[in-house]
């Protein structure tokens, strides 16, 4: 069987064309119909006015005098832990603390039966009345032999010896002296008291246990105030020091001159400042930093507690020293991209200009601009996402920053 093809004439392929083409003429009028103002002989309206000027507020850089801090990271430590132990042997009688407990200098902690060391001073004291005793014959018989000899009726190694006696009495006498204080400073360390005030730790020993002196450890006294903070400062910290003990800025000695504030978990400052007592001699390489303390107060509370606990780890802030004419922006003027951090100046004729800033440390609100700004210019503080660079704005002054350095007890 064999298929037909059909094939369209020419003519009405033409005809379809045409149609296509009147379709999209009627189309395009319509459309340029819809965009032609209405009336005889009205031509089309051309805008001609402009956007006025955006609103910005604006700071203007000053130079201020701030204190310049450094923020580390740093630990808490007592300045003293002294683990506490018998001087003397003997049977634990009592305990006199409980594990926990806040105790002043010079509180019994415990008592080791005094009984023997009693009976040692005793027999010390005796043993002395009894030697003064034999001093006293001694002297007399040196007296004696003195005068026979001086009458000729006793030899010289005779009184010789008398005075050989004489002072073996005297230097038994100076022995039992030693004995006695001895004796006495054994009785007194059956009763074992805390060295200096702190915080008492758990007992070792038990009622009734042998105590073998300068052995047994008895328990841990941890004094709490003040307390250390140890940090470390690490080479380019230091370095920045030496550069602004060079200009004057910071004291030629570190110790005893600069100011440390720590941090609380609730972001607060805590109420007293510590001061640096210790600076280190040399950097150590395997952390590339030098070691420095302060001595913080930590005084008891209303409810007898410290704020402050050994082997926390805190926030500190190092008061280096003041800075009298650093530059302050707000904060929030500042912005992140990938040419580094930018801040927007409205500079002449009122039109934006995009520049890049270096920041040093923050201040309150505000942070120190180390390169790329100057005195007098005008930084936009509201309103830095909407503009852009070579816009005309319209600039309103807001309240400069003003640095306040709190002073606190050290």
């Amino acid at each position: 069987m064999t298929r037909r093809h059909s094939h369209e004439p020419d003519s009405m392929k033409i005809l379809h064309a045409e149609r296509l083409h009147q379709h999209a003429r009627t189309f395009l009028l319509a459309l340029l119909a819809a965009f032609l103002p209405v009336g005889c002989g009205s031509k089309p309206e051309v805008a001609t006015h402009e956007r006025a000027p955006r609103s910005v507020t604006v700071s203007t850089v000053s130079p201020q005098s701030v204190p310049i801090v450094m923020e580390i990271n740093g630990a808490l430590k007592s300045v003293t832990e002294a683990k506490i132990r018998a001087r003397v042997t003997g049977y634990m009688m009592e305990q006199n603390f409980t594990a926990g407990q806040f105790v002043k200098e010079g509180t019994p902690l415990y008592l080791i039966d005094p009984r023997p060391f009693r009976a040692q001073l005793d027999s010390a004291l005796a043993q002395l009345a009894s030697d003064k005793a034999n001093l006293i014959y001694q002297q007399a018989e040196e007296r004696r032999y003195t005068a026979m000899a001086a009458a000729g009726s006793a030899s010289q190694e005779r009184l010789e010896s008398a005075v050989a006696q004489r002072g073996e009495a005297e230097a038994s006498i100076e022995g039992d002296l030693a004995a006695i204080e001895q004796a006495e400073l054994n009785l007194e360390f059956t009763r074992v008291t805390a060295p200096f005030s702190g915080v008492v730790q758990i007992s070792k020993p038990d009622i009734g246990d042998l105590i073998r002196e300068n052995e047994d450890i008895l328990t841990t006294l941890v004094q709490v105030d003040p307390m250390n903070v140890m940090f470390n400062l690490s080479r380019r910290q230091l370095f920045g020091i030496q550069d602004l003990q060079q200009r004057g800025k910071v004291p030629s000695e570190i110790a005893g001159n600069l100011q440390v504030e720590i941090q609380m978990p609730d972001g607060k400052p805590y109420a007293h400042r510590g001061t640096v007592n210790f600076v280190g001699s040399e950097i150590d390489p395997t952390t590339d930093s030098l070691v420095v303390r302060a001595k913080v107060p930590n005084p008891h509370n209303e409810h007898g507690g410290v704020a402050l606990i050994a082997g926390q780890y805190v926030p500190v802030k190092l008061y280096v020293g003041t800075d009298p004419d650093a530059l302050l922006i707000p904060q929030k003027s500042m912005m992140q991209t990938q040419q580094g951090t930018i801040v927007y100046v409205v500079g002449a004729g009122e039109k934006v200009e995009t520049r890049v800033i270096e920041v040093g440390a923050t201040h309150d609100d505000s942070i120190v601009v180390s390169k790329g700004l100057h005195k007098g210019e005008r930084v936009i503080v509201d309103g830095i996402q909407m503009v852009r660079d070579g816009e005309v704005v319209k600039a309103t002054s807001a309240v400069s920053p003003k640095p306040t350095d709190k002073k606190k007890d050290s």
